[in-house]
């Protein structure tokens, strides 16, 4: 049977932290231009504040893609498990968001700065 949402242990996470890391970045955007104002108050590119998220989402994906327990000794382990989402594993979605948060972070920027159109 065809699942549409393939993952394994941890790797449902991944579409969770993409989302709430692009909702998050676009709130604290919007308030700090409307209320905190000064250096925040110009107009940002979607392009650079979407590339923000993904760097985030990249960071949270990449900080809890490993399993760890402490044992009878209190001793801290990692735990091998196989955490994927699209047969990809987390630490590969960790760095496919932070390449390509940086590159939609550093357009968005060169946009912003009127270095490109």
């Amino acid at each position: 049977m065809f699942n549409p949402f393939e993952f394994k242990n941890k790797g449902a996470l991944v579409p969770l932290y993409f989302c709430v890391s692009l909702i998050g970045t676009a709130i604290v955007a919007y308030l700090l231009k409307n209320y905190v104002g000064g250096p925040f108050q110009m107009d940002y590119d979607t392009t650079f504040v979407v590339g923000i998220g993904l760097v985030v989402a990249g960071i949270w994906t990449m900080l809890t893609s490993d399993n760890f327990y402490i044992n009878e000794k209190g001793e801290k382990r990692q735990m091998y498990e196989d955490n994927t989402f699209y047969f990809i594993h987390m630490k590969l979605w960790a760095y496919i968001f932070l390449i390509s948060g940086m590159a939609c972070a550093i357009g968005g920027a060169l946009t912003m700065l009127k270095i490109i159109d």
